[in-house]
């Protein structure tokens, strides 16, 4: 679950979209790869949103969080610019390593990013690549991608084009 814009409303959709799994008996994981904006608390970067998902698809998020959501920068800017102000670059086998883990004890693994599916994550990297890398695994196989206006599309989710996407407008 992708959008354009910080508010609109991709963890509401993504935690409606695991309690809607939930609901089917399906095991659901969610993951938000990388969190920008997050707050200093006793030291440590907290990844708001991520921990609101943690918290509806594991019955202890504390002991999952650093998987859900294993790169986080305090500047709300894309993750290749936080990464670049704050001095520490997106750790790629992290997510990598947090995706499988996460998917070994899910049905479904959901996967939030932080702004568009291009948004630059670090020098080679997008949100998609992360989605092709659970495609692969056959655990991500259709995106949404929420804007603040534009009309609805249907986008490739990976170079491959095994999966699809569809966009959808937000609230205005």
């Amino acid at each position: 679950v992708v959008g354009t814009d910080t508010g609109v409303g991709k963890t509401v959709v993504t935690g409606a979209l695991t309690r809607l799994l939930q609901e089917r008996g399906i095991r659901v994981g969610v993951m938000k790869p990388v969190e920008t904006g997050c707050e200093v608390r006793d030291g440590w970067l907290v990844p708001e949103d991520a921990s609101w998902l943690a918290g509806l698809a594991y019955p202890d998020p504390g002991t999952v969080l650093e998987r859900v959501c294993p790169v986080r920068y305090a500047l709300p800017a894309a993750p290749a610019v936080a990464a670049r102000h704050e001095g520490h670059m997106l750790d790629w086998p992290a997510i990598v390593a947090a995706a499988d883990t996460l998917a070994r004890d899910a049905q479904v693994l959901l996967l939030e990013g932080a702004g568009g599916a291009l948004v630059p994550l670090d020098d080679e990297h997008t949100i998609l690549d992360a989605a092709a890398r659970l495609a692969e695994q056959r655990l991500a196989q259709a995106g949404i991608q929420l804007t603040l206006g534009g009309e609805p599309t249907v986008v490739p989710l990976d170079p491959s084009g095994d999966g699809w996407s569809i966009t959808a407008d937000g609230p205005s």
